[in-house]
């Protein structure tokens, strides 16, 4: 080979390289993916059996490959998720919470004034259902000596009379589960201020401020 002939196979050679340098550097990707406990990696290599994303030089996605599960595997995976949204929902309705708790209330205080009025406004309620339950109770009394006396007389018992009875003792019955609602209700409110106050106080990080 003469000298022109070299220099020439060199200048070739060179520009075969240069121009083949590019395609190599773009080809070049790095692997993202996640492992259990959400933690982002970046590898020269792609996880087995986990999805990933390829990224490119320029930090670009140039594909995605969504791993190969098991029909078990996919159930704990939704199951996995469905449990991190609940706990996100929570925590968010936690702070909600506690943001409409320091927005509507000054002090300790105020929370257990508060807590008292409703609790008084549940003694009236309770209050007029045991007048009510005490007035159903002595119509079913009336009534049902009503049927004694007739049968004691040997005649028979009147439709109206039974209808009568049956009535009553459904007025009875629903008065008895207006007063258990009622008292159910209550402990439901002295429970929910209780943890109100607690997460008042550990908002406030100290003792309760003055009115």
């Amino acid at each position: 080979m003469g000298s022109k002939q070299f220099h020439l196979f060199v200048l070739l050679l060179t520009l075969l390289l240069l121009s083949a340098t590019p395609i190599v550097l773009a080809s070049k990707v790095v692997y993202k993916w996640a492992d259990d406990d959400g933690t982002i990696h970046y590898t020269a290599t792609p996880p087995l059996l986990r999805g990933h994303k390829q990224i490119n030089k320029d930090g670009l996605m140039v594909g995605e490959t969504t791993a190969h599960l098991t029909p078990e595997e996919r159930s704990a995976q939704r199951a996995k998720e469905k449990v991190r949204r609940q706990k996100l929902a929570a925590s968010n309705e936690e702070s909600k919470r506690g943001r409409l708790l320091l927005a509507t209330y000054r002090s300790e205080a105020d929370i257990a004034t508060r807590l008292k009025m409703i609790l008084e406004n549940y003694d009236g309620e309770l209050e007029l259902a045991a007048v009510a339950l005490d007035s159903e109770s002595e119509r079913l009394r009336i009534h049902v000596t009503r049927a004694a006396n007739q049968q004691r007389r040997g005649e028979p018992i009147t439709i109206d009379v039974s209808n009568e009875i049956q009535h009553q003792r459904l007025a009875v019955s629903q008065q008895n589960l207006r007063i258990t609602k009622l008292n159910q209700d209550m402990a439901a409110e002295r429970t929910k201020f209780a943890r109100d106050l607690a997460r008042y106080h550990d908002l406030n990080r100290g003792p309760a401020r003055g009115p």
